[in-house]
């Protein structure tokens, strides 16, 4: 069992990442049309000293979509210095522009150029108040707001978009439908000597107690200044959250997706009534356009040059257009 190649595997599928009812409407201050320029860096105070920095693409004080990236070192264009380099948020940006709608991708705190925190205080509560903040910053600027989230940002933005009253709509894309907990483990039932130290640890995490030791196949998953973004992880039912959102919802799968496979959105979709669900033929999870038999899903995390898919980039504009 090569060593690299299990942790490798962990970091892409793991370190990544509804009922509709009508508007509440808000009293809102809008802005004038040209408050922004059209192409910006907006940085944005949270709390504790923290400051998130985006790109906001400004088209109208209409319509505004907040890109909520996945899990890892990655940076508001969906890049990161291990092995990402799709600029994929960033052609989201090109589309919903053309489509008339602004935007805002920002890099988690932590990355780039958003204040560097130690791994101990990156939690995804941490990322929740980080939303919560960036959609304060922008309420009074735009009349309709939508989170869209990729992978790990499906899991936040479920609970911001539920939480926040200023968030009008949701976009989950890629994101997984069962915990952190529940998907090692059914990573790991391939090893079944690594499966009993895995439950060992997860027990530990419940209870706070410390670790035992270690196995170094698994030690970048359970050492201590992970600990608070693991617990985190495990008290997170994706399924459980997206329940409790009563906002227009689309959730969005695709074929080719080698790190959450489309049923994971055919759950969330059943346990969030009233959302849309579309399940896109031939896009992994990087939402490009590959080829008919996904052999290039893998070269797909490095190659910028691929396009969005095109029945993707349909559905998100359909959705995002009404």
């Amino acid at each position: 069992m090569n060593k690299n190649y299990i942790l490798f595997f962990l970091y892409l599928t793991l370190f990544l990442s509804c009922k509709t009812t009508t508007k509440t409407t808000e009293s809102k201050i809008m802005a004038p049309a040209a408050l922004y320029e059209r192409t910006q860096e907006v940085t944005i105070n949270t709390i504790d000293s923290i400051q998130i920095s985006g790109t906001l693409e400004y088209v109208s004080n209409k319509k505004l979509a907040i890109m909520l990236a996945g899990s890892g070192p990655t940076d508001r264009d969906c890049n990161s210095a291990i092995g990402l380099a799709s600029n994929t948020f960033k052609y989201i940006a090109d589309e919903l522009a053309a489509a008339g709608i602004s935007s805002y991708r920002y890099d988690k705190r932590g990355i780039a150029a958003s204040t560097k925190v130690p791994e101990s205080r990156m939690t995804l509560y941490d990322r929740i108040v980080d939303i919560k903040a960036i959609v304060d910053r922008f309420q009074n600027d735009f009349e309709e707001i939508t989170l869209i989230g990729h992978s790990e940002g499906v899991i936040v933005g479920t609970v911001a978009a539920t939480e926040h009253p200023s968030v009008d709509a949701f976009v989950g894309i890629a994101g997984p439908s069962n915990t952190m907990k529940e998907i090692l483990m059914e990573q790991m039932a391939k090893y079944p000597k690594l499966t009993p130290l895995l439950e060992m640890h997860f027990e530990e995490l419940e209870n706070d107690l410390p670790y035992s030791e270690v196995n170094p196949l698994i030690k970048s998953l359970f050492n201590e200044s992970l600990r608070p973004y693991m617990q985190s992880a495990i008290a997170m039912d994706p399924s459980e959250n997206i329940a409790k959102l009563s906002k227009p919802t689309l959730i969005i799968g695709g074929t080719c997706d080698v790190q959450v496979a489309p049923e994971h959105a055919k759950t969330l979709h059943k346990n969030c009534p009233g959302s849309e669900l579309l399940i896109v033929e031939g896009m992994g999870h990087i939402l490009k356009e590959l080829d008919s038999d996904c052999s290039n899903a893998q070269k797909a995390y490095q190659d910028d040059s691929l396009p969005l898919n095109k029945k993707f980039v349909e559905g998100l504009m359909g959705f995002m257009s009404r």
